[in-house]
């Protein structure tokens, strides 16, 4: 197995673990058929399709170092996306926060800043 293969399941099976905690996706089989399948890990504009609408997905989480923390995160690339989800794991991949964010906000609040941090994603509708 390659190293985009390997990238890919785990990118699946950490998706799939928060995503059902999230209440978006119900079982892995919608998952693969709706995220996966005919598609690379990485995909210009938006992550999945669920219910018509385009999710992007950023995601961040401390190093594990003592006193580490997350301080900066990655913008989005394009507004290709309806949705924008921001999850924050702890060092060990379990999930902290979600928050969402759609693009209209995004486009208007967040795109134009050089650098973006945890607390502008916050500013966004909590999930978890």
């Amino acid at each position: 197995m390659g190293a985009q293969a390997a990238a890919s399941i785990v990118l699946h099976r950490v998706y799939l673990r928060s995503f059902k905690r999230l209440g978006f996706l119900v079982d892995s089989r919608h998952l693969r058929r709706t995220m996966m399948q005919g598609q690379t890990a990485v995909q210009r504009g938006f992550d999945f399709i669920h219910a018509g609408v385009r999710f992007q997905v950023k995601a961040n989480r401390p190093s594990g170092k003592p006193g580490s923390r997350v301080t900066l995160v990655s913008k989005a690339s394009s507004l290709e996306f309806d949705q924008l989800v921001w999850l924050l794991y702890d060092p060990r991949f379990e999930l902290q926060e979600a928050w969402q964010l759609d693009v209209d906000f995004y486009r208007r609040e967040l795109r134009d800043l050089k650098r973006l941090g945890p607390d502008h994603y916050r500013r966004g509708n909590r999930l978890v």
